[in-house]
């Protein structure tokens, strides 16, 4: 005897007949959404759009370059050779430079070093009625403090004494007479 029937088109597609006390087990169907899947889609995508770019918003808001602060400020600085009694130096890009050195390492006195940032510098003088004053401008700032706190940072470095990096060559001693930033 043959182990499987061959059907005919006509048996293969027939329903099954039924009497009125039988019924036909059917698996249950999840309720219908009472919007159309399209419109749900949408919408599930435009909520999901919008906490995403809340998120990145949130996210990009707590990121220390946008706390990245910063001061412009203006020194007030004598300068006395140390220990003799010469003439003070004139402001050459040289001393510019070694005070652009000074703002960096007094700033990161209070913030991490490796994120200090000292801008371009300049220096003028000597003037004033004893020959030795000069002005200092620059600008230093990190990621990790507002405007208000780096100028607090630098202003509080008034009266201060800073001694020429050794072998500079013009062995200045500094004294910051006063500071203000902008």
């Amino acid at each position: 005897m043959p182990r499987f029937r061959i059907h005919t088109r006509s048996e293969r597609y027939k329903s099954p007949q039924l009497n009125a006390s039988q019924s036909i087990d059917h698996p249950p169907h999840p309720p219908k959404s009472p919007l159309p899947s399209s419109t749900h889609t949408t919408m599930f995508s435009s909520k999901f759009a919008a906490t995403l770019l809340l998120a990145v918003a949130a996210l990009s808001s707590a990121t220390p370059l946008a706390k990245r602060g910063d001061a412009t400020c203006t020194f007030s600085v004598s300068g006395f050779n140390f220990p003799t009694t010469e003439p003070p130096v004139p402001a050459t890009p040289s001393v510019a430079a070694e005070w652009k050195t000074f703002v960096g390492e007094m700033f990161s006195e209070s913030v991490p070093p490796e994120s200090v940032v000292v801008g371009e510098t300049t220096i003028t003088g000597p003037a004033g009625s004893t020959g030795n004053i000069y002005e200092v401008i620059t600008t230093v700032g990190a990621p990790s403090v507002t405007d208000d706190e780096a100028k607090a940072i630098v202003t509080g470095w008034a009266p201060r004494t800073i001694f020429s990096e050794p072998g500079s060559g013009d062995n200045m001693r500094w004294h910051i007479d006063s500071v203000s930033c902008a």
